[in-house]
């Protein structure tokens, strides 16, 4: 634990490190990018479809997918590209595709990158604007009325508001 936090407080980072960021930018981040969007209306959504229950399955996979976050981070790390002008490449297409050429599988590794990066294009639009424009419209439609009062009904109010 005290070797995770001086590294989060960059105790062993170095100015001639390679890269862009710092371990505490690239952690929130990381961080930033996880508890996102589905972390926090899936679990309502769960929670509300699937009743209290839904909350024992979403503890039991979170603790798997905190397993899988740290294969996934590891492997990020390890099969990163840092370039010349110091800029950094790394991502799931990458170690897909260099993590199998080293086992001898450089054709699959190849397409897995490229089918990993297409669907992650198609799953951006269906997960950050459809859903969010969906939840929008609905705390709209929702909403309580709210008109101009006319010059008969009641003077002392200027605007009104009805539930539907």
């Amino acid at each position: 634990m005290k070797y995770s936090v001086g590294i989060i407080r960059g105790r062993f980072t170095r100015k001639t490190d390679p890269g862009q960021v710092s371990s505490f930018q690239a952690l929130a981040t990381e961080l930033s990018g996880t508890v996102g969007l589905g972390n926090i209306a899936g679990v309502a959504v769960a929670i509300t479809i699937g009743g209290p229950g839904a909350a024992l399955w979403i503890i039991i996979f979170g603790f798997f997918a905190m397993t899988v976050k740290m294969a996934e981070a590891t492997l990020g790390v390890k099969y990163r590209k840092v370039h010349a002008d110091g800029t950094v490449s790394g991502g799931p297409m990458y170690y897909l595709r260099d993590g199998l050429a080293e086992i001898g599988r450089p054709k699959l590794g190849k397409f897995l990158a490229v089918f990993y990066a297409a669907t992650t294009v198609i799953g951006v639009i269906g997960a950050g604007n459809l859903f969010q424009a969906n939840q929008a419209a609905s705390i709209l439609v929702k909403a309580p009325v709210v008109r101009a009062a006319s010059s008969t009904e009641n003077r002392g109010s200027s605007v009104l508001c009805s539930q539907r």
